[in-house]
């Protein structure tokens, strides 16, 4: 809350920088206001770190210490309440939440960069196979792995794979012909 409180603070100080004007006690309390002394005009504010930093310490106490007390009161009641539990889960939720939403980011960002791989392999593969290069078994066991695994993606997020699906079919059936000739 305090620090909204200061965003807004100094978002209204900057406003005024270059302007003759003076700020009321609250500006002067969490800043040191710096004024042009030859002409009055106000330059820039300057954090007063150790008035911030001592209320966020007094604030975390006041707020830590009323905290436990309440949910000391409500443990004790004879409802089987746990509220630290809740609190604690709550707490963490905050602290991890930019954390998580990040990671979730990260986890799509690698899961597109792998299917768009698999599209390409597969895309790749087959146009190797229309110029007749050969490849051995593991490479088609590997390559039909891949297919499937980008089957099932396509068909879960309802993604349009036109080519990739053609190539895919061709590289079935040119996989169950080598097959049936012992080829592979």
């Amino acid at each position: 809350m305090l620090a909204k409180k200061m965003r807004r603070m100094k978002a209204h100080l900057m406003q005024h920088t270059n302007e003759t004007v003076g700020f009321g006690p609250g500006f002067h309390h969490y800043y040191r206001l710096h004024y042009n002394e030859q002409n009055g005009v106000f330059l820039f504010p300057e954090d007063r770190t150790d008035v911030i930093e001592l209320e966020n310490d007094l604030s975390g106490y006041f707020c830590t210490a009323g905290i436990v007390l309440l949910l000391s009161l409500i443990q004790i009641s004879p409802l089987k309440l746990n509220p630290w539990d809740k609190l604690l889960g709550w707490f963490g939720g905050k602290l991890n939440g930019a954390t998580i939403k990040k990671l979730e980011e990260l986890q799509k960002q690698v899961r597109d960069m792998r299917i768009n791989t698999h599209r390409q392999s597969i895309l790749t593969f087959a146009r190797e196979c229309r110029a007749d290069m050969h490849h051995d078994a593991e490479e088609w066991n590997h390559i039909l792995s891949i297919a499937d695994e980008y089957e099932v993606y396509c068909e879960k997020n309802t993604v349009s794979n036109g080519v990739v699906k053609a190539d895919t079919e061709y590289i079935r059936s040119l996989y169950q012909e080598l097959s049936r000739e012992h080829r592979i």
